[in-house]
């Protein structure tokens, strides 16, 4: 696979003939021609970063995690959304498209809440695009994307489920996704395939390609890895691949659910060989579908991904890695700031682990989610790994960042670095009445200190958290800076702070999409050695905080 860097910006608006050649001399040896359209851009819009092959959404780079649903899976979306999911998949029958102004609203009703949740949702409109056409086919299914294109809930569009089981002609395919795009150019397309070897035919019909093996219990967790490496061949990386890992079992033709090690090895396996989403199939009823134990790992590995995923969608060239045994797969990415390296044991048994990654540099590996460390030496990390288990590590190639950081700051785990629980700050407590979807949770994606900041998700007016940090000292008469740092998803949310016993008590400011530091001074009216503070967004819409300081100021 060649890159070549080019500047799209340079290109005019609408359609534009790329022409590609490779020379010899003045000898011809390959071309190749591209179409490319240049649109302007638009809010909520969601595009495919070529390099990465991951997301784009509200301008940040996205690492879809989801889970199939029930269309009406609001209840699933609160549930969820706070264990770091991205997106939901809703399966949606005839009966719930859109056919009078009620049924339209009920759809808007329930992509609202969504949004306000900060869930994306992959729109299935299958029974539209994988029937006969017919006139009144294509009508409806022009009536469900000019309702929900411009909707910031939109992830993009389920065009078909499996069509080669179904003998579903490639060609329907294509035309209806062209369909779609003449109508919504901002939204990705995407197709799922059971038999791999089908998948090259539809190619023109998606821009996501997905695969969903289900190998437990009658096949190895290594099939993951075989769909993964198959699938990729197909597209030569030209589309980004979404896996979907088995989250079901126990009827039709599969006697069990995966045991939750076998989740974690499938869904590390599917990241290793290339996956840029992950979508399992399928969340239903809590403590049911699937069993309690299986949706808790899952959830710890929603959480995994998204402090990972920075990595996951590096542009960087990424390193090579050798591994002591063929039971262990591994892979390694680049960031400007750390060699990540991920590994998972195919094996029911633990194994030593030797890693040889290219460019390691000497010292000591952080392993993540297990607050610990391990030797590197020669570009050898050495560790063992649990039976069906997985490891992640950062090779730090650059100090840590401590501009911004006050020397005399009594406040603990500043800018959310520390996370003992993956994607929960230490030191703080959450309080108050908040709705049932309000989110608080370490971001890796955005950070003005270290590599994290703040996420906050406030579903309703007045409904967010109170984050209360770790108390301090505060002594009689002493006056104090208090500050932090903030930007909003959209420009005008309020962030208020709770200052207790200081004088002034409150103090609120009003952020934009870009960060800035919101700092007051206040005086404290007697010695407390448990000072509480807190602070709030108090408006409706997502929010990133980082490096909230107390500072006490000269007397």
């Amino acid at each position: 696979r060649l890159l070549l860097p080019f500047d799209p910006g340079a290109l005019p608006a609408g359609e534009t003939t790329l022409i590609c050649r490779l020379l010899d001399g003045e000898r011809l040896v390959a071309e190749t021609r591209a179409s490319l359209r240049r649109l302007p851009p638009k809010p909520y819009q969601v595009k495919i970063d070529q390099l990465s092959r991951g997301l784009l959404v509200d301008g940040l780079p996205l690492l879809p995690f989801g889970m199939y649903a029930k269309w009406t899976a609001t209840d699933v979306a609160e549930e969820e959304a706070p264990y770091g999911f991205t997106h939901l998949a809703p399966y949606r029958g005839p009966a719930a498209f859109i056919t009078d102004e009620a049924s339209r609203a009920a759809v808007i009703a329930a992509l609202d809440r969504y949004a306000a949740l900060g869930i994306k949702i992959h729109y299935d409109v299958r029974h539209l695009t994988t029937g006969e056409p017919t006139a009144e086919t294509w009508a409806r299914l022009k009536t469900e994307v000019e309702a929900v294109r411009d909707h910031p809930a939109l992830l993009c569009y389920y065009l078909a489920d499996e069509p080669e089981l179904q003998g579903i002609p490639p060609e329907r395919l294509a035309k209806a996704y062209q369909f779609i795009r003449a109508l919504d150019p901002y939204h990705p397309c995407t197709q799922v395939f059971a038999n791999r070897s089908k998948a090259p035919d539809y190619l023109a019909g998606m821009d996501i390609i997905m695969a969903d093996p289900y190998p437990i219990p009658r096949q190895p967790v290594t099939e993951v890895a075989l769909a993964t490496q198959q699938m990729e061949a197909t597209t030569g990386q030209a589309l980004p691949l979404w896996i979907v890992p088995q989250m079901f079992g126990g009827g039709e033709w599969w006697e069990r659910e995966p045991s939750p090690q076998e989740e974690r090895v499938m869904t590390y396996l599917a990241l290793i060989h290339g996956a840029t989403g992950i979508q399992y199939f399928i969340r239903e009823r809590a403590h049911v579908r699937p069993l309690p134990l299986l949706l808790n790992e899952v959830r710890a590995l929603a959480a995994e991904a998204a402090e990972l995923s920075p990595a996951l969608l590096s542009r960087l060239p990424r390193p090579a890695v050798r591994g002591g045994s063929a039971e262990v797969h591994a892979a390694a990415w680049r960031t400007a700031e750390g060699i990540y390296v991920l590994a998972a044991n195919t094996a029911n048994r633990p194994l030593p682990l030797e890693l040889t990654v290219e460019g390691a540099p000497e010292g000591k590996a952080e392993v993540l989610f297990e607050h610990r460390e391990v030797v590197v030496s020669e570009g050898v990390v050495s560790d063992l790994i649990d039976a069906f288990g997985s490891r992640a590590y950062r090779l730090p190639l650059a100090p840590g960042d401590s501009a911004g950081l006050l020397p005399r700051n009594l406040s603990r785990n500043a800018s959310f670095e520390e996370q003992h629980v993956t994607g929960s700050p230490d030191g703080y407590y959450l309080g108050g009445q908040p709705d049932a979807g309000a989110q608080v949770r370490v971001d890796s994606r955005l950070a003005v200190h270290g590599r994290h900041s703040l996420r906050v998700v406030v579903p309703a007016e007045g409904k967010g958290y109170n984050l209360s940090p770790f108390p301090i000292r505060l002594r009689e008469g002493q006056e104090y800076e208090i500050s932090v740092h903030a930007r909003g998803l959209q420009p005008g949310g309020k962030l208020s702070l709770w200052l207790g016993e200081l004088s002034p008590k409150q103090a609120e400011f009003t952020l934009t999409t870009e960060w800035q530091r919101f700092s007051v001074r206040a005086r404290a009216s007697k010695d407390n050695p448990r000072g509480a503070l807190s602070y709030r967004l108090t408006s409706p819409g997502t929010a990133w905080l980082d490096l909230w300081q107390v500072v006490p100021l000269n007397p």
